[in-house]
C-alpha cells in the first residue's frame, strides 16, 4: 500500500467510526398517543408522532397535515428527541377532524399532496397513516 492510500484508509475508518451506518429500509413512521392535556386550566389535545428518520431542525415551520386541515402549533419532547414531534391543538379543532384522514409531516406552508412535488417545493415529508380518533385518552 503506498503511504497516501494508507492515509485515505486511515481517515475513513476515523470518520466513518464517529458516525452510525445510515438507515436502510422503509421509515417507521407511529403514532405514539393522542392525549388530552390541561395546562393552567387550559384543555389541548396532543399528537405524539415517533419515526426511525429524524426531523432535522430547519428555519421553516414544521406542519402536521390531517386531511385538508395544517396543525402548526408544536413542541419537541422533553427528552429533546429529533424522532418525537409533539403537535397540539384545541379539542374544538379535534373534534373536526375527520376520523380516518390522513396524516402526515412537512416543513413549510407552501407543499402539495402530490406524490411528486412541482419543483422549488419541498417533497419531504413522513406519512403516519390515518387519523385514530379513538386513541384520544382523557
Amino acid at each position: 500500500m503506498t503511504r497516501v492510500t494508507l492515509v485515505f484508509f486511515f481517515l475513513s475508518t476515523l470518520v466513518s467510526a464517529g458516525h452510525p451506518a445510515q438507515q436502510t429500509g422503509p421509515d417507521v413512521n407511529v403514532v405514539r398517543s393522542i392525549r388530552s392535556v390541561t395546562v393552567n386550566s387550559m384543555k389541548t389535545i396532543e399528537i405524539e408522532l415517533h419515526s426511525s428518520r429524524p426531523f432535522p431542525v430547519r428555519d421553516q415551520i414544521v406542519i402536521l397535515r390531517i386531511g385538508n386541515t395544517d396543525i402548526v402549533r408544536s413542541r419537541p419532547p422533553s427528552d429533546g428527541s429529533l424522532n418525537t414531534l409533539i403537535f397540539i391543538m384545541t379539542p374544538e379543532d379535534f373534534d373536526r377532524l375527520m376520523d380516518g384522514a390522513a396524516l402526515s409531516v412537512r416543513y413549510g406552508l407552501e407543499h402539495s399532496d402530490e406524490p411528486a412535488a412541482p419543483v422549488g417545493r419541498d417533497t419531504v415529508r413522513w406519512d403516519f397513516g390515518t387519523l385514530n380518533k379513538s386513541m384520544l385518552t382523557r
